[in-house]
């Protein structure tokens, strides 16, 4: 896994414009084009897919933590949902603290907190992570480029993916799906940042520890 910019090599002013900390809109565009180089987070480990399961944030959750080096493999992946899946979140246990739960239970230690969606594009130059944006009708499949369709009426529901890059020259998100391989490019897909600005809905960082 190799980032091609950290956080610590941004200007202030190009975090400042990525994580809406207020600059005026001329100086937050000028910041956003002295950032040239992407974050962009290679995923040479395990690739997990969903299938047909209504598991979207739970294999999410696992292929993001893949990237840091749990290497859960689509076998194990399958079994933890089963194990995951019965257990219905509650007040006081949310559905990722049910996770957590399965994933000690398998050897995985995984700790995790959520952000507000405004610093998801600067938390990506540290590692991917968990988001979930509104579904529309088109995102069911790709442009040849890749491209997400945000196109159609909202669907009414959310869907969990992996973002795993911010590219501030050509205002491009990186998502990485859990759908398989040979949907989108490789199972990834990417949105403009206005698109993403409209969609995303809510983001969680995991991390081993």
């Amino acid at each position: 896994m190799n980032v091609s910019r950290t956080l610590a090599t941004l200007t202030a002013a190009a975090v400042m414009a990525l994580t809406g900390c207020g600059l005026p809109a001329g100086d937050a565009q000028q910041a956003l084009t002295r950032a040239p180089a992407a974050a962009s987070w290679r995923y040479p480990a395990p690739r997990l897919d969903q299938g047909d399961r209504p598991g979207c944030g739970f294999y999410a959750a696992l292929q993001q933590l893949n990237a840091p080096g749990a290497r859960i493999t689509q076998a194990q992946a399958d079994r933890m949902w089963r194990e995951f899946a019965p257990q219905a979140p509650s007040a006081t246990r949310t559905s990722d603290d049910i996770l957590k739960t399965v994933l000690a239970k398998h050897g995985v230690r995984a700790i995790y907190r959520t952000i507000p969606t405004s610093q998801a594009l600067t938390e990506v130059y540290r590692g991917p992570l968990v988001v979930s944006v509104r579904y529309l009708a088109g995102m069911d499949d790709t442009a040849r480029d890749g491209h997400w369709l945000a196109r159609g009426a909202l669907a009414g529901y959310d869907h969990a993916v992996v973002l795993t890059g911010y590219d501030p020259k050509a205002r491009r998100v990186l998502l990485l799906n859990q759908w398989g391989r040979a949907w989108g490019r490789d199972g990834g897909m990417w949105l403009t940042a206005a698109e993403w600005q409209r969609l995303a809905a809510s983001a969680t960082v995991w991390t081993l520890g």
